[in-house]
Formats: structure tokens, C-alpha cells, sequence
């Protein structure tokens, strides 16, 4: 049987690239702490994605969010937002997770769920103080 200079070439070239993927792959698993992160996932369509604190949306739905409380909860006081986040519907839908402080010292949690309608006009749907 006669080999061809194709074949050969062929062979070393799978053979090469064979070889070279088992270096990397032994490369990126022998140590935990040189291991590259993921990238982030892209949003899930249909799902709630983080919604950046500084963005138009988070600002403006936490405005709302604000003065609802205070005429809702009087005895709560906005301590800190733990997690925004938002979701594409006919309009937005934004969920929030707050830290309140009550008057009397407790600290509590709080998650709400506000829709921004297509006129923009925002309604607080449900909050639960934990």
C-alpha cells in the first residue's frame, strides 16, 4: 500500500491539534485558581435579568417604590437595596429586594414587584415585608 503525501500531512495535522488540545485542556484544569471565569450568561428571555442601580429604569421604579412605602409603611425607613432586577412584558416588571429599618430598630426585609405600563406609568402589583 502506498502512502500519499496528502495523507500524511492529513495525519500530522490531526495529530497536532489532537496533542494540542490535551495540552490546554491539562493546562485550564490543573490548577483551580488559574482557571478563567465564564462569561456571563446572556439574559433569559422571558425571565428576570439584574437590573444596573444606576439605569433610568432602577432609579425611576425605586422613586415610586419609595413614596408608596412611606404612604403604605410609615413605621419603615429604606435602609439599603440588596437586588433589582427587571422583565420584559408589555411594559417592565421590577422586582426589588430592600433592607428597611422600623422605627422601633428592627431591620427587616422587604421584596416588591412594580410594573411600568407601556404609558409609563408605574403601579406597586405586591410587597411583602419579611
Amino acid at each position: 500500500m502506498k502512502k500519499t503525501p496528502q495523507a500524511l500531512f492529513i495525519f500530522l495535522t490531526l495529530f497536532l491539534l489532537g496533542c494540542n488540545a490535551c495540552q490546554t485542556t491539562a493546562q485550564t484544569t490543573s490548577d483551580p485558581k488559574e482557571q478563567v471565569a465564564p462569561e456571563p450568561s446572556p439574559p433569559l428571555l422571558g425571565g428576570f435579568n439584574p437590573l444596573p442601580l444606576d439605569s433610568a429604569l432602577a432609579e425611576e421604579s425605586f422613586s415610586f417604590l419609595k413614596a408608596s412605602l412611606a404612604r403604605l409603611e410609615p413605621s419603615y425607613i429604606i435602609k439599603s437595596i440588596k437586588e433589582a432586577e427587571y422583565q420584559v412584558v408589555a411594559g417592565f416588571n421590577i422586582r426589588f429586594s430592600l433592607e428597611l429599618a422600623s422605627t422601633d430598630g428592627k431591620i427587616r426585609g422587604l421584596k416588591a414587584l412594580i410594573y411600568k405600563d407601556l404609558s409609563g406609568n408605574y403601579h406597586l402589583l405586591q410587597y411583602e415585608i419579611e
